[in-house]
């Protein structure tokens, strides 16, 4: 019963400062939660089935009660070490009422004792409101706690004594007592309440006179013997009691309409005498005690009254109440004041007009007090002016005489938020009031933050914006600290007291300030409806939603004990509306069936989960048949969580660690290994069968009574719970209407790795672990000191201090002298690996005198990381490529050629393992090489008595040999030296391929081929851009298809299954011969890639197809295409502003121009985080790979090249500027410029002369002012960058302009529905009209040779621009208009 969620279990290890208050309780200290609790021994802890039913009903309905004020809580169950179980409840301070009666019954008022009535009566009130019996109601299940009175035991964990044989019988009901087998109802719980009732009266225990034992008290309680009651009791309370002991249950009232009420109207009653009847001293000083507990401090009446001006009239001005210049009644007359003891009131719909729904506040008013003044008009107020606004000036426009003392809270836009903020925010209301009333603990979830959530705002208008500051404000409130009047009510207008008494008026509803008018008024509980229970927070208490998924050796998912990540924006709930169906699920492995045997998972991801043991076990041989309920709906977004600081201090630290795997396995393991992005709550059952034909042809059932006939067919008697109750076929129809089955998750889907909601730094840092090539394991220099200097041969052993844990490893190395610089006299080779060392086996290869007990081994380990238990963090960036290089070995021959499966660059460093014994007294030398071969020499040593490697006699098999082969990054000169902490150069260790043993081989057969020239070209990039972007074997793509062509290069759409990624390759045409154009736009990419991660296209790599040669550009995928066509597609539903936001933040400081910025090269990423999805991509200006056209070329897209380039001048920011305006008009109207016109020299020199498209009437001023702005034709009048970033950000989010783009959008809404703009207005397109780059030569070589016209060279490379641009330049242009150019001779300037 406890591990079937119904009751929450914790470990008694979490209590500790355990002391015993009785036989049966103890009290502790809940470390966890940080509050005290009382542990009660749960005797004999087993329920007969009897009571079963009952006590899962009464266990379902406590966690609905939880946070009522008079319930004392019931937290769960532990059980200690001895195996002794123990309910965990709330603890109160002040013991039972029994005992707290007899200590304090002297100093109980009246009004107290009905006061303590009222708490029993609203705590039965909840348990019947939710059809819960309590059923041992008496005066030790009544606990007191800071004075209030809270109801207990429940009879839920019943001790095995009679009731007949207790004192308590006297609480029982007389039925019960006659016939053990009467079952008590709520009626019953009314006779043990009028018991409880006398006994507050009287201060003693029913029948504590009686002396004739219980048997006799028991006949005689029977036969109608009651108490009497007690002297000076209201005659109303001792009628209440004595109707509900009656004998006859059908007499005794309803705890609602009767109990309840009877004793508020006798609280009421009693306050209403106490003031009315006792104007004397005794009145005076209640009245005293009770202004001081309430504001602390000694204040008279009177001062009370000038305080707050309770005898002044109030000026009402829209939402706000101030108080009249003058008293309009005396401040000596009567006071009344007591403590407010209802729930918060909510105003809904506050200052609406005529019931505009548009932006709506809501109002809480968190009453302390309530006061009621009436007084007597002065005499003074007669002699003030008839005249209607000088009177309400001089005293008001109202007179209040009823008063709330308190604060106010204000949740601003309240009817915009979607229904999970609200019921977020409400949970979260109700939780810091009672937290902060009740010092309650609550357990909740920080992961949603205030931020996310409708702004609260207090009524002096401060924003309540984090947690702390809310349970600040709180605390203030019931501290009694800043209190104002916040409610006004019984109100009678000024105008009318000049002709009147106060008592002939009617009164007016209630004024508040800041509250203009409202909708509803209602109390806190009835506000908050559902919300306290159907609501996320209370699912992620009860779920652990939002905490990491793990998964354990069993295959089993647990909720991780820490908190993984916080939310940024709150997930989307969906109410389903008890969706049934049932389908068949066939497990294909061990680890499927696993998780779907967990009964909380649905597994449909078929990508490996980094972190978790795979077991790939076939399986299959059983169905697991679902019948699903679905409720609730939680859509969760990796965009909208962000990884808690603990999450990624422990990842950065398990990634600096010297065994990362290992390390970062643990972090996983301890903050989970799988997010599901998407949790179905509901309920479910299932059943698992042995596989058959009938299960194979089973389509999924829908709705219940394609469920009910599917089961006929399927001979299905049963199905099991999730808690493993067992449901049988003809109790399923019950099963289903029964729809207050506890809610469950049903469904965990859309599972990613926890890994993945880290930032990308750290997700690359560790696939850059996971991945399986070869890298640097360890590093190290180890002394030769021990070995024999006459020896030609030396084995020398090295430790490691880390255990590698596998042997499948290689080492590399050299002998250097004590200076480091490389002994080639000496030969090293490595073997004897085993997991702590391996052995250096050194040859002399000449006769030297070199003593190498002075020398030093200069050892590198490579290996794969997920291999090995070690990865020494000082060498991760290090490129490793390794093969074996096989050769056949023939006699007489020296020399051999390898080919190598990778391209090689200049730079790079290569070593050589030979381990065969056929190489005992050989080294090997590097002749030349080419980017895809090397060759190389066998060199033999002087104490070698062969003259050539031994060729063994048989078939060429035989002569087989590999060689271990290993190069390293020609970007990386040094290595860290991991035993030494220190640096040694890569040509101590390995040979550098350097560039005059380089050949350019015309081979056929060769795969890849490259230039020298080309090679210096790769070798421009920079050791960050290599790391960013390395060479992808063009094997790694699948499904590689045509969507596009550019000027000078195809796009390809291809899969990439390493990565389970959909990517772009970018085909140079004509490329195999690498030119600066591609290593242009490789570099350029990188660049600014680097500098602005979230707006440039990545580039994963590069690649080279074997069979055409072309580089290729390996780019990430932008699925939701580029502007023009996202344009095209949601123009119609795009506002002015989100327009805005589309561009705001483009553009940074990388330095760069782009020089072909159109629409076209502006891409849509739907994968991307929402606030950077937009993306700038090519930025290599679209040229060749093999162009060899000169700096002056110029092309593009006509219509977005701006004049002064086609005039002859360089590409500069101002020229994307102008780029950029055209891009701002074809925001507006979903048509590119120009399209119906042939983009030939017409068209350029009507660009030179000024034309533009048309604005269309629908643009707001002031954008289609800075549209005009950025293309105007003189550069120097264009806004900068960061001018423009800035003007977008005030249109996009300061609201600034904000009513003119109203304006403009119901424009824009007619012209579309005129289709005059929008996606079924169609521009007839020119067929020369042309939107792919392409150069422009032909068209442009006039203007720019032009009489009067300045040319001048620019660099058109992409690289840094000088930060002298073209704007700062004295320059001016002299281009004379087609109508003019032959009637003016020009001036140069």
């Amino acid at each position: 019963m406890i591990n079937d969620g119904n009751v929450n279990y914790s470990v008694y290890d979490e209590f500790n400062n355990l002391k015993a208050l009785c036989q049966t309780v103890k009290k502790a200290n809940w470390e966890n939660r940080n509050i005290t609790v009382a542990l009660k021994f749960l005797n004999k802890f087993n329920i007969p089935d009897s009571d079963l039913r009952e006590f899962i009903f009464k266990l379902k309905a406590l966690r609905i009660i939880y946070f009522n004020q008079n319930i004392n809580r019931f937290y769960g169950i532990t059980k200690d070490s001895d195996g002794k179980y123990f309910s965990i409840l709330e603890y109160a301070n002040e013991g039972i009422l029994r005992d707290y009666l007899k200590n304090k019954f002297n100093k109980l008022r009246t009004d107290d004792k009905v006061h303590m009535a009222l708490d029993i009566a609203r705590g039965l009130m909840c348990l019947h409101s939710k059809k819960i019996i309590h059923g041992d109601l008496n005066a030790h299940n009544i606990l007191v706690h800071h004075g209030t009175l809270k109801v207990a035991g429940f009879g839920l964990f019943k001790q095995v004594e009679s009731a007949s044989a207790s004192e308590n019988l006297v609480y029982v009901e007389p039925h019960y007592l006659r016939d053990q087998t009467y079952k008590r109802d709520m009626k019953s719980d009314i006779y043990s309440l009028g018991i409880l009732l006398w006994e507050l009266s009287s201060g003693r225990p029913p029948f504590s006179n009686y002396v004739h034992g219980l048997a006799q008290l028991e006949i005689e309680l029977l036969d109608g013997l009651r108490e009497d009651q007690i002297e000076n009791t209201p005659l109303g309370y001792v009628q209440l009691y004595q109707k509900c002991w009656q004998d006859d249950p059908n007499i005794r009232p309803t705890i609602n309409n009767e109990v309840h009420k009877i004793l508020s109207h006798l609280k009421s009653q009693i306050n209403k005498n106490k003031i009315e009847h006792h104007m004397g001293l005794e009145c005076k000083v209640m009245t005293a005690k009770i202004i001081a507990e309430i504001f602390g401090s000694s204040l008279s009446e009177q001062q009370l009254i000038r305080q707050f001006k309770l005898n002044h009239g109030l000026i009402l001005t829209e939402d706000s109440i101030r108080p009249s210049k003058h008293a309009i009644i005396s401040e000596n007359d009567e006071l009344k004041i007591d403590v407010y003891e209802g729930q918060p009131l909510v105003y809904t719909y506050i200052n609406s007009e005529e019931n505009n729904d548009k932006s709506l506040d809501i109002c809480i008013n968190f009453p302390i007090a309530e006061i009621i003044y009436n007084g007597n008009l002065l005499e003074s107020f007669s002699k003030y002016t008839d005249i209607e606004d000088e009177l309400h000036e001089l005293c008001g426009h109202y007179l209040a005489s009823k008063f709330l003392v308190g604060s106010q809270l204000f949740i601003k836009n309240f009817n915009l938020a979607n229904s999970t903020q609200i019921n977020v925010l409400k949970f979260y209301l109700f939780y810091v009031y009672n937290l902060t009333k009740y010092s309650t603990e609550i357990q909740i979830h920080n992961v949603f933050t205030l931020n996310l959530l409708p702004e609260i705002v207090t009524l002096d208008g401060e924003i309540l914006g984090t947690h702390e500051e809310f349970v600040k404000w709180m605390n203030k409130l019931h501290q009694k600290k800043s209190l104002y009047l916040t409610s006004y009510d019984d109100l009678i207008p000024i105008s009318r007291l000049k002709t009147s008494s106060i008592d002939e008026f009617e009164i007016f509803n209630e004024k508040l300030p800041g509250v203009a008018n409202f909708k509803e008024k209602l109390s806190l509980e009835e506000w908050l409806g559902n919300a306290i229970h159907n609501n996320l927070m209370n699912w992620a208490r009860d779920f652990q939603l939002f905490q990491g998924l793990k998964i354990n050796n069993n295959y089993k998912i647990e909720n991780s004990k820490k908190n993984t990540f916080n939310f940024i924006k709150i997930p989307e709930v969906s109410l389903v509306q008890h969706k049934y169906y049932l389908k068949i699920i066939n497990p294909k492995t061990k680890l499927e069936e696993k998780l779907i045997s967990s009964n909380i998972f649905s597994y449909k991801s078929t990508i490996p989960f980094s972190f978790i043991k795979s077991n790939g076990e076939s399986c299959g041989k059983y169905n697991h048949i679902l019948i699903k309920c679905e409720q609730y709906e939680i859509l969760l977004n990796k965009d909208h969580i962000k990884p808690t600081k603990e999450f990624e201090q422990a990842v950065a630290k398990a990634l600096c660690s010297i065994k990362p795997v290992k390390d970062l396995q643990d972090t996983f393991n301890e903050y989970g290994h799988l997010f599901p992005q998407r949790i179905v709550l509901g309920r479910s059952l299932k059943n698992i069968f042995s596989n058959n034909s009938l299960f194979n042809t089973f389509n999924d059932a829908n709705g219940v009574n394609e469920i009910f006939e599917s089961l006929n067919d399927l001979d299905i008697s049963y199905f099991l719970t999730q808690k493993g109750k067992i449901i049988e076929q003809n109790n399923l129809f019950h099963w289903i209407q029964n729809t207050n089955n506890q809610l469950e998750i049903i469904e965990l889907d859309n599972i990613i790795p926890l890994y993945k909601i880290l930032e990308a730094g750290q997700r690359r840092q560790i696939d850059d672990i996971l991945n399986y090539d070869f890298r640097v394991i360890l590093t190290g220099i180890t002394d030769l000191k021990d070995l024999n200097s006459n020896n030609v041969e030396h084995y020398k052993r090295i430790d490691l201090e880390s255990s590698l844990g596998n042997e499948d490893y290689k080492v590399f190395g050299s002998i250097i002298s004590k200076n480091n610089s490389k002994l080639d006299e000496f030969y090293v080779d490595f073997g004897l690996y085993d997991f702590n060392g391996f052995c250096a086996i050194i040859k002399k290869l000449e006769e030297t005198s070199i003593d190498i007990t002075k020398c030093n081994v200069f050892w590198m380990i490579i290996g794969n990381p997920l291999k090995l238990s070690v990865f020494s963090p000082y060498n991760r960036d290090v490129l490793v490529k390794c093969f074996k290089g096989s050769i056949s070995l023939q006699p007489n021959q020296l020399n051999y050629h390898i080919k190598v499966p990778f391209p090689l660059l200049q730079n790079d460093t290569i070593f050589f393992n030979a381990p065969s014994k056929e190489f005992e007294h050989r080294t090997i030398k590097l002749i030349n090489w080419t980017l895809d071969s090397i060759d190389i020499k066998f060199i033999l040593s002087n104490n070698s008595s062969y003259d050539q490697p031994n060729i063994k006699d048989g078939s060429s098999s035989n002569n087989e040999i590999d060689l271990n082969i290993c190069i390293l990054s020609s970007y990386f000169e040094n290595l860290n030296i991991d035993n030494r902490k220190e640096e040694c150069s890569l040509n101590l260790i390995g040979v550098i391929l350097a560039e005059d043993l380089f050949t350019q081989q015309k081979d056929e057969s060769a795969s890849f081929l490259i230039t020298k020239e080309s090679l210096n070209q790769l070798n421009k990039l920079s050791i960050n851009d290599v790391v960013a972007s390395k060479w992808i074997p063009y094997s790694q793509f699948a499904d590689v298809k045509e969507i596009a062509r550019g000027g000078y290069s195809i796009i390809h759409k291809a899969t990439w299954p390493i990565k389970n990624e959909t990517v772009i390759l970018k085909r140079f045409v004509n490329s195999k011969d690498v030119s600066e154009y591609f290593i242009n736009e490789l570099k350029s990419t990188i660049h600014c890639f680097k500098y602005n991660k979230s707006r440039i296209i990545e580039i994963y790599g590069f690649t080279k197809d074997p069979v055409l040669e072309d580089y290729i550009l390996v780019m990430k995928y932008a699925s939701g295409g580029d502007l023009h066509k996202y344009m095209r597609r949601i123009l119609q539903t795009l506002h002015g502003i989100n327009k805005n936001r589309l561009f705001y933040g483009k553009f940074q400081k990388a330095n760069f121009i782009h020089r072909d910025f159109h629409s076209g090269n502006i891409f849509f990423d739907l994968c991307s985080s929402k606030n950077y999805q937009w993306k700038i991509g090519d930025l290599g200006l679209s040229q060749p790979a093999n162009s060899t056209l000169s700096n002056n070329e110029i092309y593009g897209v006509v219509p977005y090249i701006a004049p002064e380039i086609i005039k002859g001048y360089a590409s500069s920011k101002e020229s994307d500027v102008y780029s950029f305006g055209m891009i701002m008009w074809e925001l507006t109207t979903g048509c590119k410029p120009f399209a119906n016109v042939e983009h030939d020299t017409n068209l350029i020199y009507n660009i030179i002369d000024g034309s533009r498209p048309e604005i269309t009437e629908d643009t707001p001023e002031c954008y289609a002012n800075l549209m005009k702005r950025c293309w105007d034709s003189d550069p120097q009048k264009r806004p900068s960058i960061s001018d423009i970033r800035k003007t977008f950000g005030n249109w996009a989010f300061v609201t600034k302009n904000n009513e003119i783009f109203d304006q403009a959008e119901e424009k824009r809404m007619e012209l579309i529905k005129s289709k005059k703009i929008g996606p079924k207005f169609t521009v007839k397109y020119h067929s020369k009209a042309i939107y792919i780059s392409r150069p422009l030569s032909t068209l442009t070589s006039k203007f720019s040779n032009k009489k009067g016209y300045i040319t001048k060279e620019y660099d058109f490379d992409m690289i840094d621009i000088d930060t002298k641009s073209l704007s700062s330049q004295n320059t001016s242009f002299n281009y004379i208009s087609t109508e003019l150019e032959f009637d003016i001779d020009t001036k140069r300037y």
